[in-house]
């Protein structure tokens, strides 16, 4: 399954819900979603701890 979640508009919810729809996936089918936050800020690595090690 593919989802796309696109909105031109700045804090109308696109990395939380693309998070939780990963998350629920996840949790559910015991799948491994591939998540990609294209978003300058980074919100999904926020939300979910990431950080880059260099």
């Amino acid at each position: 399954m593919i989802v796309s979640i696109c909105n031109e508009k700045g804090g109308s919810g696109k990395s939380t819900l693309a998070t939780n729809i990963a998350i629920n996936q996840s949790l559910s089918k015991n799948e491994l979603p591939l998540l990609i936050d294209t978003d300058p800020q980074k919100s999904i690595a926020t939300f979910l701890n990431i950080r880059n090690e260099e």
